[in-house]
């Protein structure tokens, strides 16, 4: 019954999205199976079969209810659950048959640990399809425990003959049901610092990596490239006229533009990072010169029909500077990246900035040599 509450309190603490019941239904679990426990441990019953049979019947039902429980909390929609209630049922009815019909100790304590074991290991194959990454050391321990009692019941049936073993089989039951527990609430407590470390790391706005997540991934990266003798490269990206798309198109707008940016980015690069208001970076170990270029020609045939719909519903075409480089040597590292890739931006940039200028005074020029144009007469 503890355990039940301990098991609603997590619910209300981590509860991760809404229509998620596992903590219901897991506490129900708990509440049978410490009634089933209480049930067994009535020493001066006045109905001692019956009371039996109610405790075995409720600490079984355990079983069902947490897969039930168990499948939710690992986003699975499994039904064997019903297949376990279905089972408990069966072995109430074998119970009942073996003690008041054809009254047999040894069959029923047979009965009860071959469909236990059966539940348990039903259990041990539903946590282990599960999928999610971050909670699998939780997962290994539900399964461990599981696992131990199957053991512990095998030799309680094999070995001791159903004899001087009520103390080991209450012990088990206690460890395997509060484990279980524990390890929901560590799942929910991997779950949550999961979701916190994502928030520190990520940008919000665009989905990349911010500048703390460069610096923790970055080293790791460059130092094992580095390891291996290959170079690592650096792209730093820079959006063209963002202050004006702000002024003209909105802040809504120029938030557009960056998600848009930030799309293509993460379409080419799994390391993508947004290090300032319009800037982006990219990490590319293991690339050398050509490598580094080739992804920088992909961002530019992908930005060069890049247009967007402003909340007033006038399109705006987006573009963007890039600075590539490639460094060499085990001292590199992501200050050296991203200062020789600004150094390069830049003269990208002034490059790109001195033809736009050419371009124009040629078109000057060439209004200038055509047909003179009078002014008009003062008025």
């Amino acid at each position: 019954m503890l355990m039940s509450g301990v098991i609603l309190f997590a619910y209300r603490r981590y509860r991760r999205k809404r229509g998620d019941n596992s903590a219901w239904w897991l506490a129900a679990a708990y509440l049978t199976s410490g009634l089933g426990l209480e049930l067994l441990a009535v020493e001066h019953s006045p109905y001692p079969q019956t009371t039996t049979i109610l405790g075995n019947t409720l600490l079984l039902a355990f079983c069902g209810l947490a897969c039930r429980g168990l499948a939710e909390a690992t986003g699975q929609r499994a039904r064997l659950w019903m297949a376990l209630l279905a089972a408990d049922a069966a072995t109430v009815a074998a119970f009942s048959y073996w003690t008041w019909i054809s009254p047999s100790w040894p069959l029923r304590s047979l009965a009860s640990g071959i469909v236990t074991a059966l539940m348990y290991g039903a259990l041990i194959w539903l946590l282990g399809q599960a999928k999610e990454r971050v909670i699998q050391p939780a997962l290994r321990a539900m399964m461990g425990l599981f696992a131990l009692h199957i053991v512990v019941n095998a030799a309680r049936l094999l070995v001791w003959r159903y004899t001087g073993t009520s103390l080991w089989f209450s012990g088990m039951n206690i460890l395997t049901i509060g484990g279980v527990a524990l390890s929901y609430l560590w799942a929910e407590s991997l779950r949550e610092q999961e979701q916190m470390e994502y928030l520190a790391m990520t940008d919000p706005l665009t989905g990349l990596y911010n500048r703390r997540a460069l610096d923790v991934i970055g080293v790791h990266e460059i130092r094992r490239a580095a390891l291996a003798g290959r170079p690592s490269s650096a792209i730093m990206l820079d959006v063209d006229r963002f202050k004006e798309i702000n002024d003209t198109q909105g802040h809504a707008a120029g938030d557009s533009a960056l998600r848009a940016i930030a799309g293509v980015v993460q379409s080419v690069c799994d390391r993508g990072v947004r290090v300032g208001g319009d800037e982006f970076f990219l990490l590319l170990p293991d690339h050398d010169e050509a490598a580094a270029a080739a992804i920088a020609a992909q961002i530019h045939l992908a930005l060069a029909g890049l247009v967007l719909l402003s909340p007033w519903d006038k399109r705006f075409a987006v573009s963007a500077s890039i600075g590539c480089v490639t460094l060499h040597g085990e001292a590199t590292t992501i200050g050296d990246l991203m200062h020789a890739s600004d150094i390069v931006l830049f003269r990208e940039k002034q490059k790109r900035r001195g033809a736009s200028l050419h371009g124009a005074r040629a078109a000057l020029r060439e209004e200038s040599d055509g047909e003179p144009r009078v002014a008009p007469p003062a008025q």
